[in-house]
């Protein structure tokens, strides 16, 4: 078994009480925030501004470092340590461009409140990793 450790720096964007989730394209049933991995010489926070834009095309205001948490999972026959850097970032659009995305990385998005996201099965590793910060920051209703 290879131990991997690898850094994930994600996009929380909140809508008012809604959050939103992007379903992957290579995993089909996946759910996950906008994220990546730094290009050389970025910081995390221009990371998290960059994937945002580039897998939703959409206008928010970034409100910070949000999170900082690791996990430790299996892929295949591997062990994967991610650590996890999110922002939070606030928008009042509703529509997500994903098809403009010359990757085609997602198939759909959906925005979400805080019971749906706990509900929810087919979370990617990266959600789950900051749900708890999520439940303890914010208050969303139904």
């Amino acid at each position: 078994m290879t131990k991997i450790q690898k850094i994930r720096i994600t996009a929380i964007v909140k809508n008012k009480d809604k959050i939103l989730l992007l379903r992957q394209a290579s995993k089909i049933g996946v759910w996950e925030f906008p994220a990546g991995s730094m290009k050389f010489g970025e910081t995390p926070e221009q990371t998290a501004k960059r994937e945002l834009e580039e897998e939703t095309r959409l206008k928010a205001t970034s409100k910070g470092l949000f999170a900082i948490n690791s996990c430790v999972w299996k892929s295949y026959e591997d062990e994967v340590h991610e650590i996890v850097i999110a922002y939070l970032f606030e928008t009042n659009e509703k529509h997500v461009d994903i098809f403009k995305n010359k990757d085609h990385e997602h198939l759909e998005y959906k925005w979400v409140n805080i019971s749906e996201l706990n509900e929810m099965s087919g979370l990617a590793f990266t959600v789950k990793c900051v749900l708890n910060a999520i439940n303890k920051h914010f208050n969303f209703t139904k």
